[in-house]
C-alpha cells in the first residue's frame, strides 16, 4: 500500500511519507509554500555558520568595532536600523522633557523664544545612551566569558536568552521627574553592579 496520495483536491487529508498516518488537512497551495526555500533570512545566515567576528575596543577612536576572521572591519546591517530606532527614541524622551520643563505660557506662538537649550539636552540624552550601552556591552561581554566556560546544552541556551533579554533592554525613565539624568545614572549603577556580580567582583 502506498503511502502517498497524489490528489488535486484540498480536502484529501495528507499521509505522513513515513509512518502512513492521517496528518492535519491542509491546502495543496500551503504544502508547496512550505517546500519552496523562501526564508531569505534562513538562506543569508547560513553564510554565517563559522564565522567568529571580535569586538574591541579602539582606545584612541574611543569606538568599539569589530572585526572578522580575516582582520577586516565590518558593520552589520541590522546596525542602522537599530540605531535609526535609537535617535528616534532619544528624540521622543527629550522631546517629552523639553515639554515638561517649558510649559507654554502665551498662546503667541509667532513671538515665542525657547527656554531650553535644545542641543544641550540632545547632547547630554546621547552622552548618557552612550554610556548605558557601554556597560550593557561589558555585561554582554561578561555572560558571553560565562558562556565560553559552559558544556551543558540547557545551560547554553539559558545564558543565550539571558544576552538576548539583555541586548533589548532599555532604560526605565521616571516620566514623573523633572529630568533623565537619575533614571539613566540608575540604570547604568544597575548595570555595572550586575556586571561585577557575574564576574565575581563584588
Amino acid at each position: 500500500m502506498s503511502n502517498f496520495l497524489h490528489s488535486t483536491c484540498p480536502l484529501v487529508p495528507k499521509y505522513h511519507a513515513t509512518f502512513g498516518q492521517a496528518i492535519e488537512r491542509q491546502e495543496i497551495s500551503t504544502e508547496m509554500d512550505n517546500a519552496k526555500n523562501t526564508d531569505k533570512a534562513k538562506f543569508e545566515s547560513r553564510k554565517l555558520f563559522g564565522r567568529v567576528d571580535d569586538i574591541y575596543k579602539h582606545e584612541r577612536a574611543d569606538l568599539n568595532l569589530v572585526k572578522d576572521d580575516y582582520g577586516i572591519h565590518v558593520l552589520y546591517d541590522a546596525t542602522f536600523a537599530d540605531m535609526r530606532a535609537m535617535e528616534f527614541e532619544v528624540l521622543k524622551i527629550c522631546s517629552f522633557y523639553i515639554n515638561k520643563a517649558e510649559p507654554l505660557l502665551d498662546n503667541d506662538l509667532r513671538n515665542m523664544y525657547p527656554a531650553v537649550d535644545r542641543l544641550k539636552i540632545i547632547d547630554e540624552c546621547l552622552h548618557f545612551e552612550n554610556k548605558y550601552q557601554e556597560k550593557k556591552l561589558d555585561l554582554v561581554n561578561a555572560y558571553l566569558e560565562c558562556y565560553e566556560h559552559v558544556s551543558d546544552i540547557l545551560e547554553q541556551q539559558r545564558l543565550i536568552q539571558a544576552i538576548v533579554d539583555e541586548m533589548a533592554l532599555r532604560p526605565k525613565l521616571n516620566l514623573s521627574g523633572t529630568n533623565f539624568k537619575d533614571s539613566y545614572t540608575a540604570e547604568i549603577n544597575a548595570l555595572e553592579s550586575k556586571t561585577k556580580l557575574i564576574r565575581g567582583e563584588m
